[in-house]
Order: C-alpha cells, then structure tokens, then sequence
C-alpha cells in the first residue's frame, strides 16, 4: 500500500474532490459505498502509518486478506492515474505552465486517434483530430509527436492520392527531424554544462571554456537552420555560461 499511500498524500485537496466523485461514480449498484474509494478514504486518514494490506482488507471486507484486496487496490491505483488525467485537474490555474498542458493534452489527443482509428473508420474525424495534433504540435515543437503523425498523414493520404501525395511530405518531415535533433542535442549540452558544474569537485576551466564554445557554434548552427524557440532557448543559457566563465 506504500505506493498509493505516497500518492494518496501527495494530491490537493481538488484532487481529492475530484477523485472521490470519479470512484463514487464507478461504484456498483450492489454497492452502498464505492469500495474503490472507501480503501482511498483507510489510506487518507492514515496520514502517519501505512496500513498493511492485511488491516485494509480487514476494513473494507472485514476478512484476512484475499485475492479480492490484490485486485481492489490495483483498481485502485488505476482509477488514481485516471482522475489525475481529467481536464479538470489539467486545466487547474498553477498546476502546469501553457506547454505542460498542451503536451498533455495531445498525448491524451494520440491516445485518443489511435482507439479511434483501430475502432472507426470515419475519415472525416480521425483527419480533424490528427490534423488537431499536427497543428499544436508545430506551434508548441513537441517533434516526436509531430513527427508520428506527420508520418501516418502521408500514409493515409498516399494511400487516397498515389505517390506524388505521399513524396511531398517527405521534405517537410525530414526539416522536423532536424529540429527533433537539434533540439536533442541542445537541452543534452544543456544539462552537460549543468553536470559539469554540479559534479566534478575540480573541473578543467579550458576544457570546459572548449566545451561551451564548441556546443554554441553547432547550436547556433542548428538554430540559424531550425528557428526553433526551444533551442533558442538553450543556445541563450549555453552564452549566458560562457561569458560567465
């Protein structure tokens, strides 16, 4: 129970209120109480000790433990992640800054398009979700996603309009793998220079002059080439320490 324990204790009172009516509504009609969430409500009250599974399968089932408490406490922790991915507590003002959100949301989009595509056919709404996902994930550059789905757009349009439909998105998804890269390589120079800092008790000061100047050259390359914001973002921090320096 350790595990949900933590998480349990880790969410905001919203969470909580949020939970208990996600669990509620999942409850039975041979249940007074959501099982689910009488467990949760054992563990929130136990702030300070962490009841073992054998004292929580005494109180919610009033028996020694069983297969019953193994599987309630996995539903459990499913229905936890679950509710932790409602809009609601995703769109809560101070949770998660503008990108944050917008990833999440188009993870929840990709998850969303591939149930829909192995479950309907209808073109027309799986074009106006994908179309949705490539949209804000060239404005926000979350490449991988973009890239994906950049990929399955010029499969199912191939497929509907022959070869020259198909070679056409090649260029433009070639241009976001650089960008992919570029972007890669900047935040891994990044947290390189931050490593550098933070773990060698005696660092070469020329060694790690080279080092930044030589990652700002291919960076500024890579920006010049990509305008990506992001890696803009890491070639100002990479000057910022050089001159520093």
């Amino acid at each position: 129970m350790d595990e949900i324990h933590f998480i349990l204790h880790s969410l905001n009172r919203q969470q909580i209120k949020v939970l208990k009516k996600f669990l509620i509504s999942f409850s039975t009609r041979n249940e007074r109480v959501s099982k689910s969430w009488e467990l949760a409500e054992f563990l929130l009250r136990s702030e300070k000790k962490i009841p073992s599974i054998e004292e929580c399968s005494k109180k919610i089932y009033k028996q020694p433990k069983d297969s019953r408490i193994e599987k309630l406490k996995s539903r459990l922790l499913n229905k936890i992640f679950e509710a932790l991915l409602i809009d609601i507590n995703m769109n809560r003002k101070g949770g998660f800054d503008e990108r944050d959100q917008v990833m999440i949301k188009m993870y929840k989009k990709v998850a969303l398009y591939q149930t829909l595509r192995l479950s309907t056919k209808h073109p027309g709404i799986l074009n106006h979700i994908q179309q949705e996902i490539i949209t804000y994930s060239k404005k926000y550059e979350i490449y991988p996603i973009l890239i994906h789905h950049l990929q399955h757009h010029k499969w199912t349009t191939g497929w509907r309009e022959g070869f020259n439909a198909f070679n056409k998105y090649n260029e433009e998804i070639a241009f976001y793998v650089r960008c992919n890269n570029a972007l890669s390589f900047a935040t891994d120079c990044y947290f390189n220079m931050v490593l550098q800092v933070s773990f060698e008790a005696n660092p070469n000061k020329l060694k790690y002059q080279d080092f930044l100047k030589d990652s700002i050259e291919k960076i500024t390359e890579d920006y010049q080439y990509t305008n990506s914001r992001s890696v803009g973002y890491y070639l100002k921090m990479m000057e910022m320490a050089y001159y520093e320096h």
